[in-house]
C-alpha cells in the first residue's frame, strides 16, 4: 500500500489536480449541476473550499486518508461510527450529529499495487487518489443550511455528469482532471 501521506498531502494533491487543465472550472460546473438537478443547493462548488470547510469542523468530522475500510470507525467519534463494514470503492462519505451540529466526513481508502506490478501501476496512484477524493467530496457537497441532512447519491452525481456530456461522474473527473495516460 502507498499512502497519500496525511491530510496536508491530500490537500496538496487536490490543489495540484484542480490546477490541471480546466479541472477546477469543470468540477465547479459539475457540483453546480448536481445541486441544480437535485434541487438541493451545494454548500460549496469549489472542491478545495469544501475540503477546507470539512477539515475545519470541530466535532469529529473531516477528511480521512491513509486507512483501510476496517480502520474507519477507529477515526470517527462514537456518534459517527458506521454499523457495517463498507463495500469496495475508493472511499466513503457520510455525516452525523454532535450537539445538533452536522459533522461531515469523507474517507479515501489506501491504495496500492503488487511489488511486481509495472511502474505505471504506482505512477497512477496519485491520480487515483485525486479522483477518489473529488468523488467523496462531491457526496458531501450538499448545504447544511436545511434541517434535512443528506449526501449527493451516485445516481445523482452520474446523471449530472451525463448531462454535461460524460458517461459517469468518475469519467467526467478523469476527462477534465487527470492526464489521459493515467486513466
Amino acid at each position: 500500500m502507498v499512502p497519500i501521506g496525511g491530510v496536508d498531502k491530500a490537500r496538496e494533491l487536490l490543489v495540484k489536480t484542480l490546477a490541471y487543465g480546466d479541472c477546477k472550472k469543470a468540477v465547479q460546473q459539475l457540483f453546480s449541476k448536481i445541486a441544480e438537478d437535485t434541487g438541493f443547493p451545494a454548500s460549496h462548488t469549489d472542491a478545495l473550499d469544501l475540503f477546507d470547510a470539512m477539515r475545519s469542523q470541530t466535532g469529529g468530522g473531516g477528511i480521512l486518508v491513509d486507512l483501510i475500510p476496517s480502520q474507519l470507525n477507529d477515526h470517527l467519534p462514537e456518534a459517527g461510527r458506521i454499523k457495517q463494514q463498507p463495500q469496495g470503492g475508493g472511499g466513503l462519505s457520510s455525516f452525523f450529529y454532535v450537539s445538533d451540529q452536522r459533522q461531515r466526513w469523507s474517507a479515501v481508502w489506501l491504495q496500492g499495487a503488487y511489488s511486481d506490478s509495472p511502474k505505471y501501476a504506482f505512477d497512477r496512484l496519485p491520480f487515483l487518489y485525486a479522483l477518489n477524493l473529488i468523488h467523496e467530496l462531491a457526496h458531501n457537497a450538499p448545504s447544511d443550511a436545511s434541517a434535512l441532512g443528506r449526501v449527493y447519491e451516485h445516481e445523482e452525481m452520474d446523471a449530472a455528469a451525463r448531462e454535461l456530456g460524460s458517461s459517469s461522474f468518475d469519467q467526467y473527473i478523469r476527462e477534465h482532471c487527470i492526464p489521459r495516460e493515467y486513466w
